[in-house]
């Protein structure tokens, strides 16, 4: 019998209606981004407002954000194991869209603090009800490319957050970035109201009997999944080398290359928008390559990791902006095709009833630290360096030492995902033994 979630009963419609539902969660994954990286482009200019110093900057751009939302999405995600998700992304889109213009309201760092909180608390939500809504939307075959597709809108977000943000500064000011940003975050989420349906009746006990899958047995049976262990840590590494770039680039291209803040935000748009092709196109082509093959698919993404750790040395390194942009560039490219692997190959190696929880502890480990101690580090350090140019070499050593150990671990869940992936199939074909299930039988 078919796991509840791959049963053809719970997706009515057809395959061009799947495919508009997931063009909806894109744009969703886009407007969070949005939200979530416009502060990038607002560093300089609210520093100068504020006066803060980089250690400060650190924390509104990522530590304030990545700790709320820390807080928030493990009760989030057991709400989207039990919930109706579609109703539950609309309304944290709604929160995360005033709490966007609150920040452009604010009056102090303690305000700007705080609005920043309020957009990690409501955003951590988004990728947990996403990502189950596409696992039920999609077969596992389809899932990586599916998954690539959705977060391609994440990329876009944070391009826009750049490009947006840098002609609004120029031409409004750093307040009007912000409200602009929250507008239409309050549109879609009527949008998708009216637009996702929810498949499934999501029932909270697993198919074929009466048992209520309880918090022990799914971390039960997660914690004996090797592969998720180091995708766990393999994840927040990747997102903490480039969320670090998409902070500070423009900062550093301002800094080091003396670009004004439209160019600097140009750049930055453009390293958004290779993370996004990453997200798509190379989602699928890894797909192609690995045939299938899950194990494949990790090995190349352990070597993108790889070639983004020497790419970030050099572009910090040399004194031509254009080949700093360029390596920018491919960097972005290369962390982005790796985020739909893991995401794909994340939900495989749990049951179906674990996706919600699952999703959260995954982003509680990014957000913290990729989103909030990679940023602040980075900050801490160039004011540690004497600041103003030598940020540069804060960037450097953040950025290659965590995308080199983010390919080690690449390989490490390599040797395991397999037999995992067929594990937690083997679990959710079999309704009545998930105590043996969770305890490591078979």
């Amino acid at each position: 019998m078919p796991p509840p979630s791959a049963h053809p009963a719970n997706w009515a419609a057809g395959h061009a209606q799947r495919w508009r539902a997931l063009a909806v969660l894109g744009a969703m994954w886009c407007l969070q981004s949005l939200d979530r990286a416009i502060m990038g482009i607002l560093v300089e200019p609210i520093r100068l407002e504020f006066g803060l110093n980089d250690k400060q900057l650190g924390m509104i751009t990522g530590l304030a954000y990545a700790v709320a939302f820390s807080v928030a999405v493990l009760p989030v995600g057991y709400l989207v194991d039990r919930g109706h998700r579609v109703r539950l992304l609309a309304g944290i889109a709604v929160i995360w869209s005033l709490m966007t213009a609150t920040v452009g309201a604010a009056q102090s760092f303690v305000t700007l603090l705080l609005a920043r909180m309020g957009v990690g608390a409501a955003s951590s939500g988004e990728s947990p009800c996403s990502l189950s809504l596409i696992a039920d939307y999609f077969p596992p075959r389809q899932r990586a490319t599916a998954i690539g597709f959705a977060q391609f809108g994440a990329g876009i977000g944070t391009g826009l957050a750049a490009i947006i943000g840098g002609f609004a500064v120029s031409h409004l000011g750093w307040r009007a970035a912000c409200y602009i940003a929250a507008a239409p975050g309050l549109v879609m989420a009527l949008v998708a109201l009216a637009a996702l349906p929810e498949p499934r009746s999501r029932p909270d006990r697993r198919a074929g009997s009466g048992e209520l899958l309880s918090l022990r047995q799914t971390l039960g049976f997660m914690g004996a999944q090797r592969s998720l262990a180091f995708l766990y840590f393999t994840a927040p590494l990747a997102t903490a080398a480039q969320w670090s770039l998409a902070t500070w680039l423009g900062a550093f291209l301002m800094r080091s290359h003396g670009l004004d803040i439209r160019a600097a935000g140009l750049a930055m748009g453009l390293y958004g928008f290779m993370g996004a092709l990453g997200n798509g196109a190379g989602g699928a082509l890894i797909d192609r390559m690995s045939r299938g093959a899950p194990r494949r698919q990790l090995l190349i993404s352990a070597l993108g990791m790889m070639i983004a750790a020497v790419g970030v040395v050099v572009a910090m390194l040399t004194t031509h902006v254009a080949l700093a942009i360029t390596l920018s560039l491919l960097v972005g490219l290369c962390s982005g095709a790796t985020q739909p692997i893991v995401s794909s190959n994340m939900i495989a190696v749990v049951g179906t009833r674990m996706r919600g929880l699952a999703v959260s502890a995954l982003q509680l480990l990014m957000m913290l630290v990729g989103v909030g101690i990679a940023p602040f580090l980075i900050g801490a350090l160039s004011d540690g360096f004497g600041g103003g140019g030598n940020l540069r070499y804060a960037i450097l050593i953040v950025g290659s030492a965590t995308w080199l150990i983010a390919s080690v671990n690449f390989f490490l869940a390599a040797k395991n995902i397999e037999a995992d992936r067929e594990r937690a199939a083997d679990y959710d074909r079999a309704p009545s033994t998930t105590e043996q299930v969770c305890s490591g039988g078979t």
